[in-house]
């Protein structure tokens, strides 16, 4: 099935905001432990994801901030940054 580019935009904005949401839910001292290191290596090696890599790269970055805050900030803008061409 194809999806329509505004359809992958509402579907990555509302997945983000859930995952936003359940980190507002968490104590201050909320960290995920583990790392995105392999996932952002097998983005940097395939092509079809080059136009995203910057927004990939925040995104996951994002998630691995050690400070639970910073890392909801993180996930809003890079929720705000999300790709023009997918918009």
């Amino acid at each position: 099935m194809h999806l329509k580019h505004g359809t992958k935009r509402n579907r990555t904005a509302r997945h983000s905001s859930r995952l936003q949401d359940v980190f507002e839910k968490q104590s201050k001292d909320f960290k995920i432990t583990w790392s995105c290191a392999g996932t952002l290596y097998f983005i940097s090696q395939h092509a079809s994801l080059v136009s995203y890599h910057g927004w990939l790269q925040q995104f996951f970055g994002a998630l691995t901030d050690p400070d639970r805050q910073a890392m909801i900030t993180g996930l809003h803008a890079a929720r705000e940054r999300f790709p023009a061409r997918v918009k």
